[in-house]
């Protein structure tokens, strides 16, 4: 009993690490798309 609730545990933060760095990831993608183009944007 108490192994099953310690992998359910486990595994609920393996979804909660996975969802942050998701979210990360995301939002670097637009920080560096918003870079970029405003990059462009001064270079033209």
């Amino acid at each position: 009993m108490f192994t099953i609730f310690l992998l359910s545990t486990y595994y609920l933060y393996f979804i909660i690490l996975i969802f942050l760095f998701y979210a990360i990831l995301t939002v670097f993608n637009m920080q560096l798309n918003y870079f970029n183009s405003s990059l462009t944007y001064l270079l033209k």
